[in-house]
């Protein structure tokens, strides 16, 4: 019996408790040989794998590389920087998680070309 996603799901987490990078990243290996790393809830399992490591580019390179970011995998990365103490580039993450969730709620408007700049918006989108 070979292990499917959920299987890996399950085990990245005790990986992530016990700070066992090593097998986490056999485990991963596993996964990107196995077409895994596409699924969103691997891919969310492996960045907080690589959070709890303390493996900041690790993290980042996996969620980079998620073809859908969600909510929870934009919670994982920055918790990564959070907890490495690195203010800026956690600043830096949440500026861009915000921005991205407000150009995903207008559309396309946000390029329409109606003549505003890159930040500025309508007082009426706020309120």
């Amino acid at each position: 019996m070979k292990p499917d996603p959920v299987t890996v799901c399950s085990i990245l987490p005790a990986c992530s408790n016990l700070k066992d990078l090593k097998s986490g990243k056999e485990i991963h290996g596993f996964a990107v040989r196995h077409g895994m790393v596409e699924n969103l809830f691997v891919s969310n399992a492996l960045v907080n794998l690589y959070a709890k490591c303390l493996c900041v580019s690790e993290a980042q390179a996996v969620f980079d590389l998620m073809p859908h970011q969600e909510v929870v995998s934009s919670n994982g990365v920055l918790t990564t920087y959070y907890t490495n103490r690195d203010v800026v580039s956690f600043l830096e993450r949440v500026v861009l998680v915000l921005c991205s969730l407000w150009i995903s709620s207008k559309g396309s408007k946000c390029f329409s070309g109606d003549g505003m700049e890159w930040g500025e918006t309508e007082s009426s989108d706020f309120v």
